[in-house]
């Protein structure tokens, strides 16, 4: 299922950029316990990826979910978070993110597109959804979209938080 939003960072790009190469901005952007390991590389100048182990309790997931996806749903499952920001190339600077979560058969893809405002950072988020489970893929990828612009509200209130602590 493909995926489109637009949201504003509270700070110049420069400032976003620095933000989401730290990894101390994981523990702002994750609830307390899912973050279990960030490692953050430089791959070529201007190219850095930040992996974050992840832990997700299956309580946590939309209640709204069919009963009959929860007991496909391992009781704890544990993944990775891969972000790579680039800022070497073209006017606008991207940061791709994809995420893997072991024995649950989904894709996630996002790029985020930005355009720095001064003050503010314009974000265009696009990108796919795929969850593989027969008969309640699209189901699942329906709900996990009409979450999105809650997870949005929730990464600019982590930026707000990380940014007026990191200043």
């Amino acid at each position: 299922m493909k995926v489109s939003l637009n949201f504003q960072y509270p700070a110049a790009l420069p400032e976003i950029l620095k933000m989401l190469a730290d990894p101390e901005y994981r523990k702002y952007r994750l609830p307390a316990g899912y973050v279990k390991d960030v490692r953050a590389t430089e791959e070529a100048p201007g190219q850095t990826r930040v992996v974050t182990d992840v832990a997700v309790d299956t309580k946590d997931l939309p209640a709204n979910l069919p009963p009959a996806a929860l007991k496909l749903l391992p009781k704890h499952p544990t993944g990775e978070v891969t972000e790579v920001l680039r800022t070497n190339g073209p006017a606008q600077e991207n940061c791709t993110i994809s995420l893997k979560l072991a024995g649950i058969p989904v894709e996630v893809a996002l790029m985020m597109v930005f355009k720095d405002r001064t003050e503010t950072t314009d974000v265009d988020l696009q990108g796919t959804i795929n969850v593989k489970i027969p008969f309640l893929g699209k189901s699942i990828e329906n709900k996990a979209v009409s979450k999105l612009g809650s997870l949005v509200k929730l990464e600019v209130a982590a930026a707000e938080k990380y940014l007026s602590e990191h200043r």
